[in-house]
């Protein structure tokens, strides 16, 4: 294969990866804010599970959104932030 080619399809290997990055962080954003609506929009009056499910979904969108922003300066070079 070609360098040319090998590059494309790279580029198209990141792009479909930062898709699915993009649609997994939409989806746990709504699952946050839907926990947090069914709380009283906060933590305060959570139960202990939903505390703790509420700090896992947040940690899992901090990785998503670092994920995110890794491959946008793979896709874009450095001026991507």
């Amino acid at each position: 294969m070609s360098d040319n080619l090998q590059g494309q399809d790279s580029t198209s290997t990141l792009i479909e990866k930062y898709r699915e990055a993009v649609l997994a962080y939409e989806k746990i954003t709504k699952e946050i804010a839907a926990l947090l609506e069914a709380n009283d929009g906060g933590t305060v009056k959570m139960s202990d599970e939903d505390y703790l499910l509420y700090r896992d979904m947040a940690h899992r969108r901090d990785v998503l959104y670092d994920m995110l922003k890794r491959l946008e300066v793979r896709l874009l070079g450095e001026d991507a932030g």
